[in-house]
């Protein structure tokens, strides 16, 4: 199929349309210059499959102030919750169904905008493998079905890779009482029987967020992870006053530091910005290594008396090191977020105080454990699961793989962008615009944005982060399609 025109803002294709590609589409229709836009993802706009969930337990783990698919309105889901009866403040962490169905409501008001103003939208159910360079300068997606899509400018707005299965579990791919992934719910829920023990591998957000759906339908589980270490738990996330300032003096770092200065760095202007919030010593305000079950319910007694003012800085570190890592190169920018991968995992994917309440409620029913990973795990005769510590074991009636997603890898290979995920030379790593150079110096109308620019930006799977991305995306887009019809 040859390109009808290769004219800027032709023919756009945004491949992915979750949260991030219905961010990138909205701000695409409110800035106009384009004639035709398609939307590649095999789910409905909005609902992948985390935010597809309808489970009133699986919550966001940003609070609404900050879920905003219009950077320059960060009060945008707080209006639409409120204007359906959904009442809640910019510190509330709402429910995934909600962030979904305010998606996509958004994203059909923008489709009737987009066709006030005489540009086209279609939705292409389908799965994009690649992206080629086409005959006279345009691009050509290539889809699982064997089909193309001609494009003039490409929005990459994929989120995460396959799920991943633990070791212990790859043997067992395919057995009937192995879930491999908790998405969506309700197919997990009819694969486990009811009030039967489950066994959840992974104890980050995706488990907690799994053990409360199977727990509140009067399943028993037990969480089991390598750490055996639930996140800490928080009750905001604040983007002004400390966490600002603490942001702009980690971006301006430079990032030639040699990694002991960067540690050192890092750490004094991260404790001087919590101090800031509040003068509380970092002993009295985090709790250190122990029980999982006794460590949860003193951080949340400490997130329920606001002692946790670290949790006012948080987003600063995000902002901050997205900002900052990039200067420093990906292979030193991979180490330093190697070296304090337990500190970021914990704290800054904090779980809500809701979520903690919950786990402690389930663990005081005997509803709910936390433990370190089994040394083995093999299926019974009967069909169900023994899993066994050094100090016991324990009958499972199924067990679910909720450890959170590979990050996809996207890669170059000739003149076509591959988002199959299968390169051995490691991720792709987009230009300081977040454009892919394909034939350089050509500069590419291609884009990345969200989850798939983590080679670029270490934290990028925050709604906040991947909307900024594509507000900065459209500057550059601008400057090639003219000014805004």
């Amino acid at each position: 199929m040859r390109l009808s025109s290769t004219t800027p803002g032709e023919q756009v294709v945004i491949i992915g349309c979750g949260m991030t590609g219905v961010s990138a589409y909205l701000q695409l229709v409110r800035h106009g210059g384009v004639r035709g836009v398609t939307l590649v993802d095999p789910h409905e706009p909005g609902f992948g499959p985390a935010f597809g969930s309808a489970h009133v337990h699986a919550l966001c783990n940003t609070p609404a102030g900050d879920t905003s698919l219009l950077p320059d309105q960060p009060d945008d889901l707080c209006d639409y919750l409120r204007g359906r009866g959904w009442p809640h403040d910019r510190a509330a962490f709402v429910p995934r169904f909600q962030a979904a169905q305010y998606a996509r409501t958004r994203f059909l008001e923008h489709r009737r905008m987009a066709q006030a103003r005489g540009i086209t939208t279609r939705h292409v159910r389908e799965r994009a493998l690649r992206v080629a360079v086409g005959p006279d300068g345009g691009y050509l997606v290539h889809l699982a079905s064997g089909g193309t899509l001609p494009a003039s400018e490409v929005l990459v707005c994929v989120g995460l890779g396959e799920p991943i299965v633990p070791m212990l579990m790859t043997p067992y791919v395919g057995h009937p009482t192995f879930v491999p992934t908790p998405y969506p719910a309700a197919s997990m829920l009819r694969a486990v029987e009811p009030g039967g023990d489950v066994l959840v591998l992974g104890s980050r957000l995706s488990a907690i967020e799994t053990a409360l759906v199977l727990i509140d339908s009067g399943r028993r589980v037990v969480i089991s992870s390598p750490s055996g270490e639930l996140p800490a738990v928080r009750t905001r996330l604040a983007r002004t006053g400390p966490a600002a300032l603490l942001a702009a003096q980690l971006g301006g770092l430079p990032g030639d530091l040699p990694d002991a200065a960067m540690d050192r760095e890092a750490a004094r202007l991260l404790i001087r910005a919590i101090r800031r919030v509040k003068p509380l010593a970092l002993r009295r305000q985090i709790v250190g290594d122990g029980d999982p079950h006794d460590r949860l319910r003193r951080e949340t007694a400490l997130a329920e008396a606001d002692d946790a003012p670290w949790q006012d800085v948080v987003a600063g570190v995000i902002d901050g090191l997205n900002e900052w890592l990039p200067l420093a190169g990906p292979d030193r920018a991979a180490a330093f977020m190697k070296r304090h991968r337990s500190l970021i995992g914990r704290y800054v994917s904090a779980i809500p105080l809701d979520s903690a309440r919950r786990l402690l409620d389930a663990i005081d029913r005997e509803r709910l454990r936390v433990r370190t990973y089994p040394a083995g795990i093999e299926p019974t005769a009967a069909g169900g699961w023994t899993a066994t510590w050094e100090d016991s074991s324990r009958h499972f009636d199924a067990v679910v793989a909720a450890a959170g997603n590979h990050r996809l890898t996207l890669h170059v290979d000739g003149d076509a962008l591959h988002l199959d995920g299968t390169s051995v030379a490691g991720p792709l790593r987009p230009a300081e615009d977040l454009r892919v150079m394909i034939r350089p110096p050509v500069r590419e109308r291609i884009w990345l944005v969200g989850p798939s620019t983590h080679a670029r930006n270490p934290i990028t799977n925050y709604l906040h982060a991947a909307a900024g991305q594509a507000g900065t995306v459209f500057v550059n887009f601008l400057d090639q399609v003219g000014a805004p019809v």
